[in-house]
């Protein structure tokens, strides 16, 4: 029987008849948790376990560490790592780790359950059994690396999004591949990538960055861009059909040459040549991944060049194909 460490994250709480909601917030609650989930003891052991506190705000810096950490003394230990998390993170905090341990060598599987709020009331949503029980077979399966497990889908960390509030596939893949997809039994669809080479573990990671939806006017852009502003690093959406304000690409032009600050021009799939050379274009990434990806390389470096050559490179088959 397969030994697998369990951090509960967040995003634990499993439904039941008689007593509503039943969540992981210490180790008390351990107990009564399994106790509505009897089919794990038949997959996994799953003894050993790292909490933490159940709080709104999951993706801080001292949290993500935690993680790491506990992998790293983990890992050579169990056949496993299950992060369970909160849904609406799980695309944030799977690329995060996708950024900070890198190489893998074993299979590191984030899941969760969904809740709707009803009005005064939470909707559970119950397919977090299946979700729990699916991630155990993955991972007795060994597919290596950060990927996801929800409903009948297993998804490689760089290419989740969210495409539905409620429903048994609430994440997609952007190009529409997965690793694999789980129907009476696990069908994969993809050979695993074989790690080679010994696991990285990063603990330096920047927030000295910002994604807007879109370019914002222009004397929002001077402040945004003035030498005062800590922010290191601008990213603004790009959206497909539509014309830029070339007055704003200018503006954006001169001001970053000035501040020396770094504008990125992103767009989620096929993006469009800018009129500036000096102004990067990012395209055929998850806008998760991408965060994920600057904020690794700024707490890496903080030159302009290689940050530039950094994001353009293909490091860890992030980028669409």
């Amino acid at each position: 029987m397969n030994k697998i460490f369990t951090i509960f994250y967040g995003g634990t709480g499993i439904y039941d008849k008689k007593d509503g909601f039943v969540y992981v917030e210490k180790k008390e609650d351990i107990h009564k948790w399994l106790s509505k989930i009897p089919e794990i003891s038949l997959i996994a052991n799953t003894e050993d376990f790292l909490i933490i506190e159940k709080e709104r705000e999951t993706k801080t810096k001292e949290n993500l560490i935690k993680i790491i950490n506990t992998i790293r003394l983990n890992e050579n230990n169990y056949d496993g790592i299950l992060i369970i998390h909160d849904t609406d993170s799980i695309p944030t905090l799977s690329n995060q780790l996708f950024w900070l341990i890198q190489n893998p060598q074993k299979p590191i599987i984030i899941t969760g359950s969904n809740t709707i709020e009803q009005e005064s009331d939470l909707m559970p949503d119950m397919s977090f059994k299946a979700n729990l029980i699916n991630s155990l077979q993955v991972i007795n399966s060994n597919i290596k690396g950060v990927n996801i497990v929800y409903g009948n889908r297993v998804i490689s960390a760089p290419k989740v999004h969210r495409c539905s509030l409620s429903d048994l596939n609430i994440f997609d893949s952007i190009d529409s591949k997965y690793l694999a997809r789980i129907d009476f039994g696990l069908s994969i669809e993809k050979e695993a990538k074989k790690n080679i080479g010994e696991t990285k573990y990063f603990y330096k990671m920047s927030d000295e960055y910002l994604f807007l939806e879109t370019i914002p006017e222009i004397d929002i852009l001077e402040s945004l861009l003035s030498t005062n502003n800590p922010i290191k690093v601008l990213i603004f959406k790009s959206w497909p059909n539509k014309i830029m304000d070339r007055e704003k690409l200018v503006k954006l032009f001169k001001l970053s040459q000035e501040s020396k600050k770094l504008a990125i021009l992103y767009s989620k799939m096929s993006f469009g040549k800018s009129f500036f050379h000096t102004i990067l274009t990012i395209s055929n990434i998850s806008p998760e991944c991408l965060c994920a990806k600057l904020s690794w390389i700024l707490g890496q470096t903080k030159n302009e060049e290689k940050i530039k050559n950094l994001l353009c490179k293909n490091i860890q088959e992030e980028f669409l194909q």
